[in-house]
């Protein structure tokens, strides 16, 4: 197996913020630019009409961040969400037909966003907030949410806190472990990766025999909290909790190692509202914008109000990595 080489293979937070953006010397950093100018970007906007976001983040989170967005400019965003595939085949084929309809671009796949730079598909933004951790933007792409993975459980099936991603494989939940199929994303290869990397090809020949591959994150993490399954992985922390608000026995945990589910923006080069496109960009990468995006979960600035400060030690496995060890995991988990 081939790590990114950028980092060392299992590192903090901080750590990975600190070093995880070598592409910037290469798309080249902006500089922030005056409260008048902003102004000026400003006035610009107003003229633009309504904004078009393309996100794959929760529909409540990001309803939340427009209306933030709106009171503060009085500007309005309308956004449209899908699964980071699915978005990204679409921008594709309006960015190829030249009939781009997103400003901005927020997805889950930083390769892909590096593909539409190469492309000129999307751009560097206009302004960047001043007082940004190294590594979290060059002006051009933006980290802007960690999503590490988590192990969900039902609670009244599973009595005992689990420790690890151990518990996986433990005879006593035969049959009733729910696992990703990696056939479906590239993240979820990431993530098996990583397991197989920790604890072998065994491991990932016992989840074969006693797991379930769940083509969907979220509908997996509802069986769960039905007592449909004893426990899903890897899971989502706001899937998991909006279960949890609503009193479903579910809880989950965060194991090591975990990837680091990056959640990377950009603009479109060829946006159709340019000044908006660049006020929202920079808008998520304030501290306002961060603790409305990440509330309750985890953030690439420091210190931000409401976000999580316990994410597990993360592992940054690059798409080309996993992509060449795809077959191998199949086979493991007898799904070739």
């Amino acid at each position: 197996m081939t790590f990114d080489t950028r980092n060392d293979p299992l590192i903090s937070r901080r750590s990975f913020v600190a070093g995880a953006t070598a592409f910037g010397a290469t798309f080249g950093a902006m500089t922030p630019l005056s409260a008048a100018d902003e102004a000026t970007l400003v006035a610009a906007a107003k003229t633009e009409g309504t904004g078009m976001l393309y996100s794959v983040v929760e529909p409540a989170i990001t309803q939340a961040l427009l209306a933030a967005f709106e009171k503060k400019y009085g500007l309005k965003v309308e956004f449209q969400r899908l699964g980071t595939g699915p978005l990204s085949q679409r921008f594709s084929a309006e960015a190829e037909g030249g009939n781009v309809v997103a400003d901005v671009l927020m997805v889950g796949d930083r390769a892909f966003l590096e593909t539409a730079v190469g492309k000129g598909w999307i751009g560097a933004s206009q302004l960047v907030p001043p007082s940004l951790p190294a590594g979290v933007t060059d002006g051009t792409l933006a980290t802007v949410a960690y999503n590490p993975e988590s192990l969900a459980w039902n609670t009244s099936l599973v009595t005992e806190r689990p420790k690890s991603w151990e518990i996986l494989i433990d005879p006593k939940y035969a049959k009733r472990v729910s696992v990703f199929d990696p056939r479906n994303s590239i993240l979820g290869v990431k993530w098996y990766s990583l397991i197989r990397k920790t604890y072998g090809d065994d491991f990932l020949r016992k989840l074969a025999t006693q797991a379930t591959f769940a083509s969907s994150v979220v509908p997996a993490i509802q069986q769960v909290a039905a007592g449909a399954m004893a426990m899903y992985a890897p899971a989502i922390h706001v899937a998991v909790d909006a279960l949890k608000q609503k009193g479903a026995p579910i809880d989950e945990a965060f194991f090591e190692p975990a990837t680091t589910g990056a959640i990377v923006a950009g603009v479109s080069k060829r946006a159709p509202h340019q000044a908006i496109a660049s006020l929202l960009f920079n808008f998520v990468l304030t501290t306002e914008g961060q603790s409305l995006l990440n509330k309750d979960n985890f953030s690439p600035l420091p210190n931000v109000p409401g976000t999580r400060t316990d994410s597990p030690k993360m592992s940054d496995v690059t798409d080309a990595a996993a992509r060449a060890e795809l077959p191998q995991i199949l086979q493991l988990l007898q799904l070739s």
